[in-house]
């Protein structure tokens, strides 16, 4: 709750959930407490797996399971100044806050038991989680797993950890954009090219992108998300590894190439192109450089718009383009660039990610 939206990030990021509606509702304190720990800010604070919960759970579960006897409070003796007076209406009904518990550890329960293969007993460790496809074919096209755990991102190979998710395997085609477009009623983007099914999307802005993958059950990576599609748990350089090779990438060639080309440049997980071709939006907010702010105030400029401002926002793009001005980069994977919100062009695209079910 913020003014701005950089406070609001501010907020997610350095301070802790807010209680007091929890408290006000009369949420147990043990669940308020269980909700903390889910919610701390460092991972190592918090529940390491579901096991944990899912004992706490059991546990609010058979205290509420327990007879208990509620007894009617006992009414004041009348005196002259109540007699023939209705009585005064109690502050809260009697039954208002085991009903507020019922149906907070109800949907407690409900998360509990969708999640759980037993729950005969508290004590039985839970079974492993089944194996993940490799790769699902959802709408919008194909998509590759990102493993879960460990990997190196940044100039510096710092060390990061992430659950598993799938990201698209190419970026967003012309064609399935054209049918997000047809369903949706949603506009085409200038100059799309409709002659050219095969080819990455572009001239899209990040609210074009974000109801794309709506549309297809997905949403747009994170930065750290798409570092680790593009370099693995590893860090390379490039996506195949950490020898220069032009050859794998669409990296200055001056002209676009369908989303499935190069194989031979594919990342570690199998995601293609993700050196090369377009710049990909990133759902991260991302200030500008004074570059990117020279380059789109020129080109806000051509088209007679307001030119951007520093105070406006701006999301991150990342993987280098065909631009015949562009080189391949061994910085191309983890550095990265930005484009204001109400910004797009001819070399910028995208493609998705999506949480397994």
């Amino acid at each position: 709750d913020a003014e701005a939206v950089e406070r609001i990030f501010y907020s997610i990021l350095n301070e802790p959930l807010k209680m007091e509606p929890l408290h006000e509702a009369g949420v147990p304190q043990s669940v308020c407490d269980l909700i903390a720990r889910c919610t701390a800010k460092k991972p190592a604070e918090r529940p390491q797996g579901f096991a944990p919960v899912s004992a706490e759970l059991d546990r609010l579960i058979a205290e509420l399971d327990a007879p208990t006897l509620v007894l009617p409070p006992t009414p004041p003796p009348a005196t002259a100044a109540t007699v023939g007076e209705p009585p005064p209406a109690a502050s809260r009904p009697a039954w208002l806050m085991p009903a507020v518990l019922v149906a907070i550890v109800a949907l407690a329960a409900g998360l509990y038991f969708a999640t759980r293969t037993d729950t005969k007993s508290v004590s039985k460790q839970a079974e492993a989680p089944a194996a993940l496809a490799k790769t699902i074919v959802v709408k919008g096209g194909g998509m590759v797993l990102v493993e879960a755990g460990s990997f190196k991102f940044g100039e510096k190979k710092d060390s990061d950890t992430l659950p598993a998710f799938y990201i698209d395997k190419t970026e967003v085609g012309n064609a399935a954009y054209a049918e997000f477009c047809r369903e949706t009623k949603h506009a085409l983007p200038k100059g799309f090219a409709a002659d050219k099914p095969d080819l990455p999307v572009v001239n899209v802005l990040i609210w074009d992108a974000r109801a794309f993958a709506q549309w297809a059950g997905k949403r747009l990576p994170k930065g750290r998300e798409w570092e680790k599609a593009a370099r693995g748990k590893d860090g390379f350089l490039y996506p195949w590894g950490n020898d220069a090779d032009p050859a794998r990438a669409n990296v200055g060639s001056g002209r676009l190439l369908p989303v499935s080309d190069l194989p031979n440049g594919a990342s570690p997980y199998g995601a293609l192109n993700m050196s090369g071709n377009v710049w990909e939006l990133v759902d991260q907010v991302n200030p500008p450089g004074e570059g990117a702010l020279a380059e789109f105030t020129k080109l806000f400029k051509e088209l007679k718009l307001a030119p951007p401002t520093r105070d406006e926002l701006w999301y991150m793009v990342r993987g280098q383009s065909f631009l015949a001005a562009e080189k391949l980069d061994p910085a191309g994977l983890w550095d990265t660039s930005t484009v204001p919100e109400r910004g797009s062009a001819f070399n910028i695209g995208f493609r998705c990610v999506k949480d397994p079910q």
